[in-house]
């Protein structure tokens, strides 16, 4: 908590016990999204199943290793890890892929269309 939200954010709430609602979450950080109603979540989900279903799969996956690798690590080496993920990734078939598909206007063979 005091890592997401900071010392003295994350002191008031936990010496309080302090309750809050969904917006008061999504201002605070804990909370990414809110939506009034059904409808508005459903909608919410369709747009983070397109954004991921559009993403190419080894760059997600680099990335999510990449994530892991640097939690904690001084900023210098942050920089030159995700350097090395960005190149290692322009050079793979699935940027290729990503680049041919851009250029001759069409999906990319990784693509799935959500449902």
């Amino acid at each position: 908590v005091i890592q997401k939200l900071g010392y003295a954010t994350g002191r008031r709430l936990m010496l309080t016990a302090a309750r809050f609602d969904g917006t008061e979450a999504h201002n605070l950080g804990f909370a990414d999204f809110i939506a009034d109603d059904v409808a508005g979540l459903e909608k919410i989900e369709m747009q983070l199943r397109k954004q991921v279903l559009g993403a190419a799969p080894g760059a997600v996956a680099a990335t999510k290793e990449l994530l892991i690798q640097i939690a904690g690590k001084p900023r210098d080496e942050v920089i030159r890890l995700a350097a090395e993920n960005f190149a290692d990734r322009m050079v793979s078939d699935e940027a290729r892929e990503g680049v041919a598909s851009f250029f001759e206007k069409r999906k990319p063979s990784w693509f799935v269309k959500p449902e």
